[in-house]
Protein backbone atom coordinates (compact mmCIF):
# COMPACT_ATOMS: atom_id res chain seq x y z
CA UNK A 1 0.00 0.00 0.00
CA UNK A 2 1.18 3.42 -1.15
CA UNK A 3 1.11 6.13 0.92
CA UNK A 4 1.19 9.32 -1.20
CA UNK A 5 0.82 11.90 1.42
CA UNK A 6 3.83 10.58 3.90
CA UNK A 7 6.23 12.34 0.93
CA UNK A 8 4.46 15.09 0.99
CA UNK A 9 4.20 15.34 5.01
CA UNK A 10 8.73 14.80 4.83
CA UNK A 11 9.06 17.72 2.38
CA UNK A 12 6.63 20.24 4.63
CA UNK A 13 8.75 19.33 7.27
CA UNK A 14 11.66 19.43 6.07
CA UNK A 15 11.41 22.70 4.99
CA UNK A 16 9.90 23.84 8.11
CA UNK A 17 13.18 22.80 9.57
CA UNK A 18 15.41 24.24 7.49
CA UNK A 19 13.14 27.43 7.69
CA UNK A 20 13.43 27.49 11.62
CA UNK A 21 17.03 27.30 11.52
CA UNK A 22 17.36 30.74 9.28
CA UNK A 23 15.20 32.53 12.08
CA UNK A 24 18.22 31.51 14.43
CA UNK A 25 21.04 33.65 12.97
CA UNK A 26 24.80 32.63 15.03
CA UNK A 27 27.97 34.30 13.75
CA UNK A 28 31.41 33.18 14.34
CA UNK A 29 33.73 35.77 16.53
CA UNK A 30 36.79 35.66 17.03
CA UNK A 31 39.56 37.88 18.39
CA UNK A 32 42.57 38.55 20.22
CA UNK A 33 43.30 39.93 23.76
CA UNK A 34 45.73 41.78 25.33
CA UNK A 35 46.84 44.00 27.99
CA UNK A 36 47.72 47.70 28.27
CA UNK A 37 51.33 46.49 26.82
CA UNK A 38 50.27 44.42 24.17
CA UNK A 39 50.93 40.94 25.28
CA UNK A 40 48.63 38.55 25.29
CA UNK A 41 46.23 36.94 28.07
CA UNK A 42 45.97 33.70 28.59
CA UNK A 43 42.79 31.95 29.62
CA UNK A 44 40.08 35.26 29.62
CA UNK A 45 36.69 34.58 30.68
CA UNK A 46 34.71 35.51 27.21
CA UNK A 47 30.55 35.31 27.87
CA UNK A 48 27.36 36.19 25.83
CA UNK A 49 25.96 38.23 28.06
CA UNK A 50 22.63 36.84 28.90
CA UNK A 51 23.38 33.52 27.46
CA UNK A 52 25.50 30.59 29.09
CA UNK A 53 27.80 30.49 25.94
CA UNK A 54 30.95 31.57 26.33
CA UNK A 55 34.75 30.54 26.03
CA UNK A 56 38.77 31.26 27.05
CA UNK A 57 41.68 32.54 25.11
CA UNK A 58 44.33 30.29 24.39
CA UNK A 59 48.12 31.02 24.90
CA UNK A 60 48.12 33.79 22.32
CA UNK A 61 44.71 35.28 23.83
CA UNK A 62 43.20 34.19 20.99
CA UNK A 63 39.47 33.01 20.84
CA UNK A 64 36.56 32.06 18.63
CA UNK A 65 32.85 31.93 20.16
CA UNK A 66 29.75 31.67 18.04
CA UNK A 67 27.24 33.98 18.66
CA UNK A 68 23.84 36.13 17.76
CA UNK A 69 24.63 38.70 15.86
CA UNK A 70 23.29 41.58 18.37
CA UNK A 71 24.83 39.91 21.39
CA UNK A 72 27.19 41.95 24.07
CA UNK A 73 30.37 39.97 24.92
CA UNK A 74 31.76 40.66 28.54
CA UNK A 75 35.85 39.83 29.02
CA UNK A 76 36.91 39.63 32.39
CA UNK A 77 39.74 38.69 33.92
CA UNK A 78 41.94 38.48 37.36
CA UNK A 79 43.38 41.79 37.84
CA UNK A 80 41.57 43.20 35.26
CA UNK A 81 39.38 45.86 34.89
CA UNK A 82 36.36 43.39 33.02
CA UNK A 83 35.30 45.09 29.55
CA UNK A 84 31.42 44.43 27.65
CA UNK A 85 31.55 44.87 24.06
CA UNK A 86 28.71 45.02 21.60
CA UNK A 87 29.56 42.58 18.37
CA UNK A 88 27.17 44.91 16.02
CA UNK A 89 27.48 42.23 13.26
CA UNK A 90 31.34 42.59 13.39
CA UNK A 91 33.65 38.96 12.91
CA UNK A 92 36.79 40.41 14.98
CA UNK A 93 37.06 41.86 17.94
CA UNK A 94 40.30 42.55 19.36
CA UNK A 95 40.27 44.15 23.34
CA UNK A 96 42.90 45.36 25.41
CA UNK A 97 42.45 45.40 29.25
CA UNK A 98 43.23 48.04 31.34
CA UNK A 99 45.43 46.60 34.95
CA UNK A 100 42.94 46.74 38.20
CA UNK A 101 44.07 48.00 40.92
CA UNK A 102 46.35 46.16 43.21
CA UNK A 103 46.11 44.91 46.22
CA UNK A 104 48.60 46.67 48.90
CA UNK A 105 48.77 43.91 52.03
CA UNK A 106 47.26 40.29 52.15
CA UNK A 107 46.63 38.64 55.55
CA UNK A 108 47.11 35.56 55.98
CA UNK A 109 45.08 34.14 58.97
CA UNK A 110 46.18 30.64 59.96
CA UNK A 111 44.49 28.20 62.64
Amino acid sequence: MKRPYLFKWVLVFSALLAGSTLLVAQQQVSGQVTDEEGAPLIAVNILEVGTSKGTITDLDGNYNLTVSPNATLSFSYTGYEPQTVAVNNQSVINVTLAAGTLLDEIVVVGY
